[in-house]
């Protein structure tokens, strides 16, 4: 059963299930941050840690150049940042960096993170690309969901999980914003039969 925003804050209330409570922290930044994005006429990201553990809020910075080599600390840490970000391009096959967009390759300044429950994690996220078929993201890929100053958003299917299995899958609206919660993994039958009746 799917329970939409409105309906599900309420549902949540009183609620001492810690994943459960997650759900609907990741709900409200979700629906947070689409609004931000079209408020503030940028591109936001949603994105997750490596190991799934915390997700990264950050916006898309276009005018992003090395600071000064006098400020020896900033410097440093672009560097760092630089290599690190040719270290994770390196792992990628000659297909995978031809796939890549500018969004890809530009630089998201964070504004906060969040971290999870411990045994809490993202057990997977999946999106829908140009054709209209859905896609779980590779490991060694961003795991993120963007935010438009259009009014627009990545739609996308994302189940978080805790160390007892229990799951909460969260179905994002591409158009609306909207974001539907359900209190299972779904499958992808079922999410793509979700974009079609809700």
């Amino acid at each position: 059963m799917a329970i939409v925003l409105g309906v599900a804050i309420s549902s949540f209330r009183g609620g001492s299930n810690p994943i459960r409570r997650t759900a609907q922290s990741l709900t409200k930044d979700i629906q947070a941050y689409y609004f931000q994005a079209i408020k503030r006429a940028r591109v936001i990201q949603l994105r997750f840690s490596e190991k799934g553990d915390a997700y990264y809020i950050e916006y898309l910075n276009l005018h992003a150049k090395a600071p000064s080599k006098d400020d020896k600390k900033a410097y440093e840490a672009w560097e760092e940042k630089q290599k690190k970000k040719k270290e994770e391009l390196d792992k990628l096959s000659p297909e995978e960096r031809r796939n890549l967009s500018d969004l890809d390759l530009a630089e998201f300044v964070p504004i906060r993170k969040q971290n999870f429950p411990d045994g809490i994690s993202l057990k997977s996220l999946s999106k829908i690309n140009e054709e209209g078929v859905t896609t779980e993201t590779k490991q060694k890929q961003l795991q993120r969901i963007l935010f438009y100053p259009t009014g627009e958003m990545d739609s996308a299917l994302v189940i978080i999980q805790d160390d007892g299995g229990r799951s909460f899958s969260l179905v994002t609206d591409s158009i609306t914003g909207r974001v539907n919660v359900y209190s299972h993994s779904l499958t992808e039958e079922e999410w793509k039969k979700s974009l079609t009746t809700d």
